[in-house]
């Protein structure tokens, strides 16, 4: 029988089967300590697979450890977090843009949610269905742009590899729409309140910036 690698041990279980347990212990964090990682496997090859692409995670910082989080938890403490920071009507509006979110995957890990996922919610909204009344694009990129936010934090923590809702663009205006351009972070109660208030601050709607199209330069030739 061949010697395994001194990462793998094999395991004789209570039911008569074998494992094998591949074990890696990463670069001393903050304060020095280490937490080792290991994962139990039915065959060497998927112990040593494992094995290689965790340490190769390892080495470019790309490794994120397994985690429970579910996106209702996710979702609902960056609420809270952020509750503190803004007016109680933007934080309503944040609120309201993340309800289908945790609606249709709060049970899920945030680990196990793929571009695939936010494609699908995009779509549905868009479309309605039979308890919700199809939802307009100056609501839908609201929604797309607080779930990205949450993402980010979370890929910032190390909890994500990645921010997949960051791969989904925003849903774009109709070409027929008015010259004016604002922000697809507004919800259509802000956006009444943009274009109603003259002279106002930005920051009184809960903007956070807005995007003017330029007027086009002049192709005269001066005089002379």
């Amino acid at each position: 029988m061949a010697r395994l690698p001194s990462y793998i041990h094999r395991l004789d279980t209570t039911d008569g089967s074998v494992r094998y347990e591949a074990r890696i212990n990463p670069a001393c964090g903050v304060g020095g300590s280490r937490r080792q990682l290991k994962r139990r496997f039915a065959t060497v090859g998927e112990a040593t697979a494992w094995y290689t692409r965790t340490a190769a995670e390892l080495a470019d910082g790309t490794h994120v450890t397994a985690s429970d989080l579910t996106v209702k938890a996710a979702c609902e403490t960056w609420l809270k977090a952020k509750a503190l920071r803004i007016k109680p009507t933007t934080s309503d509006a944040y609120t309201a843009a993340l309800a289908p979110v945790i609606e249709k995957y709060g049970d899920r890990r945030v680990q196990s949610i793929a571009k695939a996922d936010v494609e699908a919610l995009v779509v549905e909204l868009a479309a309605g269905t039979a308890l919700r009344v199809a939802w307009k694009r100056t609501s839908i990129n609201p929604m797309l742009a607080r779930w990205r936010t949450v993402w980010a934090g979370l890929q910032a923590e190390g909890i994500l590899p990645r921010n997949v809702v960051a791969l989904v663009e925003a849903l774009r205006k109709p070409s027929n729409g008015p010259v004016m351009k604002t922000d697809d972070s507004l919800i259509e109660d802000e956006i009444e309140k943009l274009l109603s208030a003259e002279g106002s601050c930005p920051d009184s709607v809960g903007v956070q910036w807005i995007s003017m199209r330029r007027p086009r330069p002049s192709r005269c030739r001066p005089r002379g």
